[in-house]
């Protein structure tokens, strides 16, 4: 078995922290041994971290950029630079995020979240898409620019859906605006989960809709 050993660490375990551990991961990526003294097979590398925090990698499920590029430049180069910056801060996996932006962006966006699913070269992996703009309620923008806020219907959903049939999507939707409970009836059953945000919805409004509120893009249904 080929294998790693990050040695010297301090392992963050959920209810503590564990000094001088050594972690051994095989060819995989799998863990397979944790301790301080002794593995089955003579690693083929060791990385002393000296002490420093080994921790499992962070899944950021809401971004919108980083050092500069934004997932809506819409490039795999721009994408490319947002995932190798969040993996230096340790984020392993993450799923791009939109903003209100144009139709084209909208598509854009999602062509290149396909295209680019799973592993970026010195970035953290892609493993879906958080559309997250056009569905809004227009008067909750927050920050996000006035550009084009759409009505569910037919013809947009399918077009975004189609588009990302082969990864996992999650779409915010403000609840109160036409045609949000049709569209979360409609697509839920196909994969697709949903969040409220960016909304001014009544309590009853949410609940018919049966959406929970996010702030921060976390599939909710």
């Amino acid at each position: 078995m080929n294998a790693t050993v990050f040695a010297n660490a301090t392992l963050v375990r959920p209810d503590q922290l564990l000094p001088n551990t050594a972690v051994a991961v095989n060819n995989h990526g799998r863990i397979y041994a944790v301790g301080n003294a002794t593995y089955r097979v003579t690693p083929d590398q060791i990385i002393d971290l000296q002490g420093m925090y080994l921790a499992p990698g962070f899944v950021d499920l809401h971004v919108h950029g980083g050092d500069g590029a934004d997932f809506m430049d819409g490039t795999p180069e721009a994408f490319a630079t947002v995932c190798r910056c969040h993996l230096r801060h340790g984020t392993t996996s993450l799923t791009p995020t939109s903003t209100v932006a144009r139709m084209d962006q909208y598509l854009r966006f999602l062509e290149l979240c396909g295209e680019l699913l799973g592993d970026v070269p010195g970035g953290a992996r892609i493993v879906g898409s958080h559309f997250y703009g056009p569905y809004f309620a227009r008067p909750a923008r927050g920050c996000h620019p006035d550009q084009d806020f759409l009505t569910p219907n037919a013809e947009n959903a399918e077009a975004f859906t189609k588009i990302a049939a082969k990864m996992p999507l999650v779409i915010t939707v403000a609840p109160e605006i036409d045609n949000a409970n049709w569209l979360v009836q409609t697509y839920s059953p196909r994969g697709v989960r949903f969040n409220a945000g960016h909304s001014f919805a009544t309590f009853s409004q949410v609940a018919e809709s049966t959406l929970l509120p996010s702030c921060c893009g976390s599939p909710t249904r």
